[in-house]
């Protein structure tokens, strides 16, 4: 079907099976690529990203002055920098999980991120540099490998600022919450158990009259401090737009909510929808959810005290069984449109 007929904003969500793997495509044109989660049955990147790329002639990043900065010194042809490579606004990943990065060796022989989003140990908050433990990070994965080659191949070739690409300005905001590391590690409220999860970045897009909002794997203890305390946490430095609190843009509602840690009981918080909750104690989202193989999703987020769901399908909760798009059509209504399986995935084709 091709692009050409989308318009507006538009998000997919991949079934993967286990993780998460999303692409944003703005009503410019420009992607945004949220976690590279992929399964035995799919691969998000070789079965429909990366294909679409070569077909509609994304360009080859030659541009030595492009916003981000390369460390100097390092060999020009080294697999994760991007010469002559496909490139794309930005690729933000939410944690270092294995199920949210099995496509980052994919990626990186094919194409280039402008802007990497990902927690790292080159971002400074409140004038001090906060530091991944990543000794924890790798205890915490079922296999470190991919943790290693993010942490030693992809990270120390780039400086990646925790902020929103500002590639579109059809986009009327866009921002990057997250806990600070030392944080994650330290705080007496955060359970250590939760270490990774809660280093998720969430990312908050404004189109409109329309909210979504991704939100990792960050757990309920992690949820509880960024609501509570996240105007402490310095987030000003490099941002496009004035900072809006966490709290303030749940409170102004979300109409599309990436569920945290793929929809398990284990990640419901409660701190979040009853921040969510209008002045009628509404929550008007329509929950997405990176549904696991196997395991059960909280009945919670289908009930209507936790979702509204205004959308096409009449739903107020839908998980990846299958392949999803969001659609936003226009600018000015806030109801979106859902297409599910081969719908959402055939304009990925010729």
């Amino acid at each position: 079907m091709g692009f050409e007929s989308l318009t507006g904003l538009n998000i997919w969500v991949f079934n993967v099976e286990h993780g998460l793997a999303s692409a944003i495509r703005t009503p410019n044109g420009k992607w945004i690529l949220i976690d590279l989660g992929s399964s035995g049955e799919c691969n998000p990147l070789t079965d429909f990203i990366l294909p679409s790329f070569e077909r509609i002639g994304v360009p080859l990043y030659d541009d030595p002055d492009c916003e981000t900065v390369l460390i100097s010194g390092k060999c020009s042809k080294a697999p994760c920098l991007g010469f002559e490579k496909m490139h794309f606004a930005q690729l933000i990943l939410s944690h270092p999980h294995t199920d949210h990065l099995a496509g980052i060796k994919t990626l990186c022989e094919s194409a280039f991120p402008i802007l990497l989003t990902s927690p790292h140990s080159n971002e400074y908050t409140n004038g001090e540099l906060e530091m991944v433990n990543w000794e924890i990070v790798k205890e915490q994965n079922r296999n470190a490998e991919l943790v290693e080659y993010l942490e030693e191949e992809v990270l120390p070739l780039r400086r990646p600022p925790n902020r929103p690409t500002n590639c579109d300005d059809e986009i009327d905001y866009m921002q990057v919450y997250w806990i600070p590391p030392k944080i994650c590690e330290d705080d007496e409220e955060l359970s250590k158990q939760n270490y990774t999860n809660n280093l998720s970045l969430l990312v908050f897009l404004k189109f409109g009259a329309s909210s979504i909002l991704f939100c990792g794997d960050i757990m309920p203890d992690g949820v509880k401090v960024l609501i509570d305390a996240d105007e402490q946490f310095g987030h000003d430095v490099g941002q496009i737009k004035p900072y809006r609190p966490f709290k303030q843009i749940l409170k102004e509602g979300i109409d599309v909510l990436v569920v945290p840690h793929h929809g398990l009981e284990s990640g419901f918080s409660t701190d979040l929808f009853s921040t969510m909750k209008n002045p009628e104690g509404k929550v008007r989202s329509i929950n997405i959810i990176s549904k696991q193989s196997g395991k059960d999703v909280d009945s919670r987020y289908s009930s209507s005290d936790y979702c509204e769901g205004r959308n096409n399908l009449g739903q107020r909760s839908k998980s990846t069984t299958d392949h999803l798009l969001i659609r936003f059509p226009k600018k000015g209504e806030r109801n979106c449109e859902v297409l599910v399986g081969n719908d959402a995935i055939s304009y990925f084709e010729e």
